[in-house]
């Protein structure tokens, strides 16, 4: 799956390719804009038109990747902040087990996403990941 920011690249360059490839269409139609007319008008709206719907789809299609990733189920969790390195992006979580467990700042809730600090209670999904055990859907507990 790609990346939402390089979907909405890869939108916007298409969007752009298109408006070319119609720009240059036209005149073998027999459609040439003469400076200042009517027609000229008509083209440049129609490749706002073309560039404006080409955007958003891509913007619509990154928003229902990111509603529909995949949202982690079971049941869940509490354990303790054992580290969080917030430049990083990453620590580990301690489970009441005493097994650590991997969260990556992508799976914290709200806006504080790099500021676990140690020995705080968080709830969470286990998940797995290739190396091991990870924290998926990490919220605090209050």
């Amino acid at each position: 799956m790609r990346k939402p920011i390089g979907q909405l690249f890869l939108s916007l360059v298409l969007s752009i390719i298109g408006s070319l490839v119609l720009m240059f269409l036209l005149p073998s139609f027999g459609m040439e804009p003469e400076v200042g007319s009517e027609t000229e008008a008509g083209v440049l709206i129609a490749i706002v038109i073309v560039v404006v719907l080409f955007s958003q789809g891509a913007l619509q299609s990154v928003i229902a990747n990111r509603r529909f990733e995949s949202v982690p189920t079971g049941p869940r969790e509490e354990g303790t902040v054992k580290w969080f390195n917030s430049t990083k992006g990453f620590g580990f979580i301690t489970r009441e087990d005493g097994e650590d467990v991997f969260v990556h700042y992508r799976s914290i809730r709200g806006r504080n996403r790099y500021l676990l600090r140690e020995g705080a209670t968080v709830s969470y999904v286990l998940g797995r990941s290739g190396k091991g055990p990870q924290a998926e859907d990490v919220d605090l507990v209050e």
